[in-house]
């Protein structure tokens, strides 16, 4: 029994779960980071740093690449006061990171990260509740950030890199007017890219550890999209209530 216990104990260590409001950010961006509740902005745990905190990159002992992908299951339930829930629609996604470290001779160390911060969806039933207002959003981001960082001396280091975001959109919505075979729908779908930088510090005095990041907001300019209207009636294309597809543009800062 106590054997049992023990290797059950060790299994559900290595598990983590969180609970948190709906939304597009994922803090899912290294397993060792994710297992330690994402607070490493002090410490030099992996190749990671690049991402968590740029400085800490100098502390690594030695040239790291390491990757992982996460898999996370949104739920969520609608309670109307007239057709009571409304389940959101199960899908699963898997969210990936990947870092290096590179140590030159010297005082340099080069990093990349290569993760996906943001990036979730909603499905609901074509005739739930709220139709007028979401059947489907999906959003993907990819941010792509190489990053230098410099050991200014045996205590304190910093770095830097320039951010580059790869956004995707895509959403549903439905439209009160129906062509018989269905009510209409507006689809929107669209891709963009946006800049930004992340800056760390990191500091060590014998035991202790001390960082500092900041990481910028991006703006994902989505330009040129397209915007499909399906099951319109005819008579409402004919007299310009509606196109039959068009373009749009608009941003997205993540």
């Amino acid at each position: 029994y106590k054997r049992m216990r023990n290797l059950l104990f060790s299994a559900l260590l290595l598990v983590s779960a969180a609970a948190c409001a709906g939304g597009f950010q994922i803090n899912t961006q290294g397993q060792k980071a994710t297992a330690m509740g994402g607070s490493v902005t002090g410490l030099a745990l992996d190749a990671s740093a690049a991402f968590f905190n740029p400085g800490a990159l100098s502390s690594l002992e030695h040239n790291q690449f390491v990757a992982g992908v996460n898999a996370i299951l949104p739920r969520s339930v609608y309670l109307g006061p007239y057709n009571g829930t409304e389940n959101l629609e199960k899908k699963v996604f898997t969210p990936f990171s990947v870092y290096g470290a590179y140590k030159l001779k010297g005082k340099l160390t080069l990093g990349l990260s290569v993760n996906t911060p943001f990036g979730l969806g909603t499905t609901w039933a074509d005739n739930w509740t709220g139709r007028y207002v979401s059947q489907s959003a999906r959003l993907n981001a990819v941010f792509i950030q190489p990053t230098v960082a410099y050991k200014l001396n045996e205590h304190m280091s910093v770095g830097a890199g320039p951010v580059m975001a790869l956004g995707h959109a895509k959403l549903s919505k439905a439209i009160p007017v129906d062509d018989g075979t269905g009510e209409a729908q507006l689809k929107l779908d669209g891709k963009g890219s946006g800049v930004g930088f992340n800056l760390g510090v990191f500091a060590t005095y014998g035991k202790f550890n001390f960082g500092l990041d900041y990481r910028s907001a991006v703006k994902v300019d989505i330009k040129s999209g397209s915007a499909d209207f399906v099951n319109v009636p005819s008579s409402l294309i004919a007299n310009g209530t509606f196109p039959q597809s068009t373009s749009f543009s608009t941003g997205i800062t993540l």
